[in-house]
């Protein structure tokens, strides 16, 4: 007897879950255990009262959203679709960042290896233009200096030996001598 209810109550559980069981069946069931109740011993009467406890337990209720198992299932399996979409997603642009990483990466070092080989030949030519200079005599050198960009001219007196800077400062006004002295000193110019 204990085995038959242990089986109703399984069944019941099953059909409700799955949406099957109307509350006509589960009535009929009941009656169908009311009835083998008047016929067991009163010794089995409390097995059975132990085993009605048993049929009183609810089951939990499936969201309102979801009329069934199979829909509440239907949509678990929507969203984990949208959620590896979205991972494939996350993925392909983690590879298109990466990519644009490596070209920026390489166009930089380009850039760098460009401007590095600009500085180069940019200092040779003040090289060149001191080596001139300090050919030169004095009296020649300061009115060309004073007609270039103020960061090339400090450049050409600061490689030039200390001799020639002398000369040079001291045919300049002395302002402009002190200012490019001050410079120089701070080595203001690029």
């Amino acid at each position: 007897m204990k085995r038959k209810l242990i089986l109703i109550f399984i069944a019941v559980a099953v059909a409700a879950v799955w949406g099957m069981a109307s509350p006509a069946v589960a009535q009929d069931e009941k009656s169908d255990e009311a009835e083998n109740e008047d016929t067991a011993s009163p010794a089995s009467e409390e097995n059975k009262a132990e085993e009605g406890d048993a049929v009183l337990v609810e089951m939990p209720e499936i969201p309102r959203e979801f009329a069934s198992v199979k829909e509440y299932m239907k949509n678990l399996d929507e969203q984990r679709r949208s959620i590896e979409r979205e991972k494939q997603a996350l993925i392909a642009l983690r590879t298109e960042v990466r990519a644009d990483i490596e070209r920026l990466l390489k166009l930089q070092k380009d850039i760098d290896s460009r401007l590095k080989v600009e500085d180069e030949q940019r200092a040779d030519k003040i090289k060149k233009l001191v080596k001139i200079y300090s050919k030169m005599k004095p009296a020649q050198v300061v009115p060309l200096l004073n007609n270039l960009d103020e960061n090339l001219r400090l450049q050409v007196i600061y490689q030039m030996n200390t001799k020639d800077q002398a000369s040079i400062l001291a045919l300049m006004p002395a302002e402009k001598a002190a200012a490019i002295t001050q410079k120089i000193m701070k080595k203001d110019f690029k």
